[in-house]
């Protein structure tokens, strides 16, 4: 008898979920606000690791600087020694590229 129930409990909260779909655009909208820092300036110190069979571990530091409300950052490259003061400036559909060894700016849209 208690089987019976049991089984009927839990037929019936399989209905009532199934009928239940949560907010997927909410939800949404939630992560989008964490991620979103348009009243602030955002800055942060990023560590990759990438790891490949053949040319073994690649470490790269950078520091980021991004502005949401001007759809604008800045990328500076730290470590490895060998891309120190590469960065990357992004301004809306823009985005530049400096190379310090070469002194020279590399311009590229996005459009």
């Amino acid at each position: 008898m208690k089987q019976i129930i049991a089984v009927i409990i839990l037929a019936f909260a399989g209905i009532a979920s199934a009928f239940t779909q949560p907010d997927f655009h909410a939800m949404l909208e939630s992560i989008d606000s964490q991620a979103n820092f348009n009243n602030r300036d955002f800055s942060s110190r990023m560590t990759m690791i990438r790891e490949d069979p053949e040319t073994g571990i690649e470490k790269t530091v950078s520091r980021q600087f991004r502005r949401d409300r001007n759809d604008s950052f800045v990328i500076l490259i730290e470590e490895p020694e060998v891309k120190r003061g590469q960065g990357y400036l992004r301004v809306s559909d823009n985005l530049w590229f400096y190379d310090p060894e070469s002194r020279i700016f590399t311009h590229s849209s996005m459009k």
